[in-house]
């Protein structure tokens, strides 16, 4: 019998023809007792090697199946034949653990027993020894989500199988949600719904066992691992009666770990899109409540400022509407300083769902703009489109005490001065702070700080603004200068608090301007190339005898780095150098916990082995040799870009990461220029400290002059800001996109200590004792575009500005057009 089975299966029938004459085969020999009961367990064994032994499906299949009807068909012989001692047996012989073919053939076994005879002894000592198994094993084999699958369809084939600790189950079995899809593993979305179903059979269980699922769910979505969003399934299967218990839990953790809930919240707001995600709104909601009774509510400020746009773009679609809707309300009409994020993309969301007739979104995001415009009414000509918009669409006017009451129900800090953000009393007249700032932000277009960041950084790196504001353009071939220099002369002399650099923008290209958050350090770089280009194409146009490269308004960031390479067998030497604008450095640094920026830049200048995998083509031997890689700086700019490599495309995850490495700001940094690079290599080689001696070696000093950090722990996500040290007065700003605030130095170290997930990512070092470019008298034209970004006459006619940017003396105050910079001391919260 046996034979003709093999032969079947490995002919070319399709599956279910080869099934079908199993069942028929073993049906006619059971019915005409052509089988001895040796031959039955004969086939058995046969069976049981089919699952044991094979790894196509076909194999296993069958040997499934054959047993199946075995134990239909001769119900005696298939009870005596596996007993429950030969599964004790079959389990003990196991070395370590069952192997995973051993396990399943196992399960169906008992399967079938349970199915022909439920209330027998033996059924119920296997079930016992699986429970044994599962108890023992289901831990060890946690990472394998495989494994994991073969467990979680035990327990639902054979519910007494389930381990006791039903804790220690969910905390596994919400691991292996959270696990990242797995394309090998068959069934992923059948296995991601049993489990769920599983988890839930054992809410029913113990009520008990809801709090630890919620319990679980927060802890793998605070995980600095990669999460999956298959989670989101389990998540709208909890009740949402059991909101109420999120309270009483962040309430328990310790104030340090907090933090923690900030990655939690955004990748929950991240599943709002998923096809499973219903109700998830409701505990993101609730969770940022809880937050906002903690003390410390500057997490709720970073959350509402990475994720408020997200939202907005989740209304556009509409099975994500409703959770973002609540979503996106609640950290609206909470924060202090988002509206200004979503005015740009406020309308057009707008008329996206008047195009599909729902009304009761309308009305709620019409609620939302009168409530903001009014608690914010210095928008001015911003809410110009908006105010269009809800009137073309008959929406109704909200009453003033409807108003006032929704914003006492809902805003976060109530009277409170927030960070830059207005003065959260609505009709009041300002009350300006004696740390007001005269200097200009610039508007947020929808998620462009990753531009507002890198401009505000280089706007204070004085040089390289007076060579901007002082280079000699065109608006047709040098857009881009053109207006920088727009945006650098506005960001002086403007009477506004901010500026929209909208225009400078357009000039890049553009998928810069697509609405999405991009990384300010390839932002960078194309403004850099593109100054560059323009730059030498304004001078071949006025005169080919002007050509060196110090002209360029890019110079003060311009170095040169000297590459020498080493061959350990000939000894030959080849060198090349390369010049830059910025320093990459890796933060996967051989070093103690005290990392430190001149850490980064001397493993980045240290020797690198060539061997191996990357070995060194040398001409001289013709072939792969290992060699030595020297690189040193032999020209030091003026100001010095270290740019951190903070993210990196992760394999395994298949997604992009950030590595969130703590690297504490240090105030100044000491680079070593080289001059002879051929002693360096060889003493280097003669095992000289990093291959430098006094003689060959200047030390330059540079003192660090701005900032741009990352907040947030995702690369997918976050928010962009910059600090930066004014030249003139020497005193430390907090630039935010339109706010800006006054800081210092010993402020920043702190705020980088105690904020995990604000990170630097660029920064800007100056050459100590430098003398910097000049600004001379601004030219007519330029002039005159600031006059008309400010619409004010008198701007200049008077001199009322300097060139330093200070106004004179017997200038009057200059109102911030209603908004309210303070000095932003996080203890008040």
């Amino acid at each position: 019998m046996e034979k003709i089975i093999e032969s079947l299966l490995n002919s070319a029938h399709p599956e279910d023809v080869k099934n079908k004459f199993i069942v028929v085969y073993l049906k006619g020999s059971s019915n005409s007792n052509n089988l001895q009961k040796a031959d039955w367990e004969q086939l058995c064994e046969y069976a049981y090697g089919l699952i044991t032994k094979n790894t196509s499906r076909v194999h296993y299949v069958s040997g499934e199946l054959i047993l199946s009807q075995i134990a239909q068909l001769q119900t005696s012989i298939y009870m005596l034949y596996f007993n429950s001692d030969w599964i004790g047996q079959t389990l003990s012989n196991a070395n370590n653990v069952p192997s995973y073919q051993q396990l399943r053939a196992l399960i169906k076994i008992i399967k079938f027993k349970q199915e022909v005879a439920s209330n027998s002894d033996d059924v119920k000592n296997d079930c016992q020894l699986l429970q044994s198994c599962a108890n023992k094993y289901i831990g060890v084999v946690k990472s394998r989500i495989d494994w994991l699958q073969l467990f979680v369809y035990m327990f639902i084939d054979i519910p007494q199988s389930i381990p006791e600790d039903h804790g220690r189950l969910i905390e596994v079995l919400v691991y292996a949600l959270a696990i990242p899809e797995n394309d090998s593993l068959e069934s992923y979305n059948e296995f991601v719904e049993q489990t769920v179903n599983l988890i839930e059979s054992l809410w029913k269980k113990s009520t008990e066992n809801i709090g630890i699922t919620i319990r679980e769910v927060f802890i793998r979505l605070s995980s600095n691992q990669t999460c999956s969003k298959s989670i989101v399934l389990l998540i709208s299967k909890i009740p949402k009666s059991c909101t109420s218990i999120i309270l009483p839990y962040v309430q328990k953790i310790p104030p340090n770990d907090i933090n923690k809930f900030e990655v939690c919240i955004e990748r929950m707001i991240s599943m709002i899109p998923h096809q499973f995600a219903d109700n998830i709104g409701c505990w993101i909601v609730e969770l940022v409540k809880a937050l906002e009774k903690s003390q410390d509510k500057t997490i709720l400020i970073r959350i509402a400022r990475a994720n408020t746009a997200r939202c907005f773009e989740y209304l556009l679609e509409r099975n994500a509407r409703n959770d973002a809707l609540m979503v996106g309300e609640y950290l609206l009409l909470g924060a202090p300083d988002v509206f200004d994020l979503i005015i740009s993309t406020f309308s057009k969301v707008l008329e996206k769902i008047a195009q599909e007739e729902d009304r009761v979104t309308l009305l709620e995001l019409s609620k939302i703009a009168q409530c903001l415009m009014h608690r914010f009414p210095s928008g001015g000509y911003r809410y110009s489109q908006l105010s269009k918009t809800l009137k073309s669409l008959n929406l109704p006017d909200l009453k003033q005490d409807e108003i006032s009451d929704i914003l006492r129900k809902n805003t976060w800090f109530k009277g409170t001065n927030i960070a830059g953000g207005r003065k959260e009393t609505m009709t009041k007249t300002p009350i300006y702070s004696s740390q007001i700032t005269k200097k200009k932000g610039l508007q947020n277009l929808g998620n462009t700080c990753f531009m507002n960041s890198v401009l505000q950084a280089l706007f204070n790196s004085m040089e390289f603004r007076n060579r901007i504001l002082q280079a000699e353009i065109s608006k047709t071939k040098t857009p881009t200068i053109y207006q920088l220099q727009i945006c650098f002369a506005c960001m002086m002399f403007s009477t506004k608090s901010y500026f929209s650099p909208s225009e400078l923008l357009k000039t890049l290209p553009e998928w810069l301007n697509d609405g999405r958050q991009q990384d300010c350090h390839e932002f960078l770089k194309i403004l850099f190339s593109r100054i560059e280009e323009e730059s030498e194409k304004s001078k071949k146009s006025i005169s080919e005898e002007i050509s060196t490269t110090t002209d360029i308004p890019i110079c003060p960031f311009g170095g040169k780095l000297e590459n020498t390479i080493k061959c350990l067998t000939c000894g030959n030497k080849s060198k090349t150098e390369e010049e830059f604008h910025d320093l990459s450095l890796s933060l996967k640094v051989d070093a103690s916990d005290n990392l430190s920026f001149s850490d980064l830049l001397s493993e980045f200048l240290s020797e690198e082995d060539l061997k191996g995998d990357n070995q060194y083509s040398c001409d001289k031997c013709g072939g792969l040799r290992d060699a030595l890689k020297l690189t040193r700086i032999i020209i030091p700019p003026r100001y010095l870009i270290l740019s951190l490599n903070r993210f990196e495309y992760n394999v395994e995850y298949g997604r992009r990461i950030k590595i969130m490495t703590h690297v504490p700001i240090q105030d100044s940094l000491l680079v070593v220029q080289a001059h002879d690079h051929d002693k360096s290599i060889n003493g280097q080689i003669n095992g000289k400290v990093n291959g430098i001696t006094n003689e060959n070696v200047n030390e330059i000093q540079y003192d660090l002059s701005a900032i741009v950090i990352h907040s947030g722990s995702s690369a997918e996500y976050g928010h962009y800001y910059t600090y930066a040290k004014d030249e003139d007065d020497d005193k430390w700003y907090n630039y935010n996109d339109s706010y800006v605030i006054t800081s210092s130095l010993s402020r920043i170290i702190s705020e980088g200590k105690d904020f995990k997930s604000d990170t630097p990512y660029l920064l800007f070092f100056k050459q100590k004792n430098i003398n910097n470019h000049k600004l001379s008298e601004i030219s007519p034209v330029l002039r005159e575009e600031v006059e008309k970004k400010n619409n004010y006459n008198d701007a200049f006619g008077k001199s009322d500005f300097s060139t330093d940017g200070k106004k004179n003396d017997k200038d009057e105050e200059n109102p911030l057009s209603g908004y309210d910079f303070f000095d932003f001391d996080k203890s008040v919260f």
